[in-house]
């Protein structure tokens, strides 16, 4: 389960409401988790397979339980539109999905459809969630939802679970990262949308008044060997790294 999911689980886990997470997995899930899992599909199977075994347990479960349904992404909430009426439903807007996908070269009939099933998951909803005003705004104005069932809660950071007890410069010694230089660091997947190829484009200027500057990007993705391309041409490899996956365990020391 994606990181951001997982947090506000154990959050609401944590707060004394009952949460059930649904997810997609490869392997048995682990219960030692804080709240139950159920794994409905692998993501290894088709779109329509994994999206039957989803409208299976909803069908199981809404109408039976007294619960909230939460949707991280509008692909899940329109799947599951027919049956969302019997149910209170809350989703999260994580950003425009059909105009991302065309960013990332998908045929136009394919936008047009994610921009259909992003409406129909928008008004079906009870309550849609935005990490920000700007992205509040677009909803409402993009799709057309009433402003009355947007909420706004920007993300956060767990301030203890992010210190890692040790200073500057024993994390950068132990990251096997230099003392004396300044360093920028960006850690996203590596897609067209995400804009790391203008991050690397605008580092060509800051060097030019920083010329010690470092630029650490981490993650992975399509575009990692264009990126590296990119790097490379400019002239750039003493001041750009790509650092791949950088593991959990090392998120806080960096």
């Amino acid at each position: 389960m994606e990181r951001y999911q997982h947090g506000i689980c154990v959050a609401h886990a944590a707060s004394g409401q009952n949460v059930t997470a649904w997810v997609q997995s490869r392997s048995p899930i682990d219960e030692g988790q804080c709240y139950p899992v159920i794994a409905y599909a692998s993501p290894d199977s088709s779109r329509r397979t994994k999206l039957r075994q989803l409208q299976r347990l909803a069908t199981e479960r809404f109408g039976c339980h007294d619960f909230t349904f939460v949707s991280h992404h509008a692909s899940v909430s329109r799947s599951l539109v027919p049956l969302l009426c019997e149910v209170p439903h809350v989703v999260h807007f994580q950003g425009p999905w059909a105009d991302e996908a065309a960013i990332e070269g998908a045929p136009r009939w394919k936008a047009f459809l994610q921009r259909r099933a992003e409406r129909q998951a928008y008004h079906s909803a009870d309550r849609i969630i935005t990490l920000s005003t700007a992205f509040a705004e677009l909803v409402v104005e993009r799709y057309g939802v009433s402003p009355d069932v947007v909420r706004v809660v920007p993300g956060a950071v767990d301030a203890a679970a992010a210190d890692p007890g040790i200073s500057r410069a024993e994390a950068r010694q132990r990251l096997g990262w230099p003392l004396n230089r300044p360093i920028l660091i960006s850690i996203r997947r590596l897609v067209k949308r995400v804009g790391i190829d203008v991050l690397i484009e605008s580092t060509r200027q800051l060097v030019a008044k920083h010329p010690d500057l470092l630029v650490l990007i981490g993650g992975t993705g399509p575009l990692q060997g264009e990126l590296a391309a990119a790097i490379e041409r400019h002239g750039l490899a003493g001041n750009v790294r790509l650092l791949g996956f950088v593991p959990d365990d090392l998120l806080s020391t960096a």
